[in-house]
């Protein structure tokens, strides 16, 4: 059983044909109807997969393909990225977040199965604890959207969580998913908007209160200050 897992080539083999039978379980197909593949590619930068709009397949880093990878991250980065095409336009938002939870769903429901026999025989000889796929489904997948007029975050994951739930185990494809969540998110009037907050650094800023910016702004005066005497007394001493 260690031959699924002791090299990078045999554990990229495996996972290829993991993916195959869940696209194919889930029917996880591109714009064009072919079953959305997985191409494993350095990405860097600490980019876990990605879904090329013009391309019938998803990319997934290949620190993904080691040993050393969790296997059920993995799958989800595949699930994720498959979202991403069935969801095209949509980013980071209401109806992205319900389609790539009940595709966790749905997935896990798969490769718990008889079905799933493959990967959870790589499972056990990784060695690692199965946790449910859903458990790498996060308010991350909703972060690139502005929230009105819902009160709290809290209310907009509750109806993201509840549409994706009640929709995973119908009969409808991953496309009217989709749809549905875009009707919901109209007749809720959840406005999805694409957030302009940026990111990294940048973010941090963005997010501080006007109390806590003239705070900074005080501080950063204060020390620009003093930098400016200690700079004009050293100058002026040669």
């Amino acid at each position: 059983m260690s031959t699924l897992h002791n090299s990078t080539k045999n554990r990229e083999t495996v996972l290829k044909e993991i993916f195959k039978s869940l696209a194919k379980a889930l029917d996880l197909r591109h714009s064009d109807g072919q079953l959305i593949e997985a191409i494993f590619e350095p990405l860097g930068g600490g980019v876990a997969g990605t879904a090329p709009k013009e391309r019938p397949e998803v990319l997934i880093d290949t620190y993904y393909s080691t040993p050393d990878a969790y296997l059920p991250r993995a799958i989800s980065v595949y699930t994720h990225e498959c979202a991403h095409k069935l969801t095209d336009g949509h980013s980071h938002d209401f109806v992205f977040f319900t389609v790539n939870l009940a595709l966790h769903f749905r997935a896990e429901d798969f490769l718990s199965s008889a079905a799933g026999e493959l990967y959870q025989q790589m499972i056990s000889a990784t060695g690692h604890e199965q946790l449910p796929l859903w458990h790498f489904a996060k308010f991350y997948d909703g972060q690139d959207v502005t929230i009105w007029p819902w009160e709290t975050v809290g209310e907009w994951l509750g109806e993201g969580v509840r549409l994706a739930r009640r929709v995973y185990d119908t009969d409808l494809s991953p496309t009217e998913i989709a749809e549905l969540a875009r009707e919901t998110a109209q007749n809720l009037r959840l406005d999805i908007i694409k957030s302009t907050a940026p990111r990294g650094w940048r973010a941090k800023l963005w997010r501080l209160t006007p109390k806590e910016w003239l705070q900074w702004c005080a501080c950063t005066a204060i020390w620009g200050a003093v930098a400016g005497s200690v700079g004009s007394a050293f100058f002026m001493s040669y």
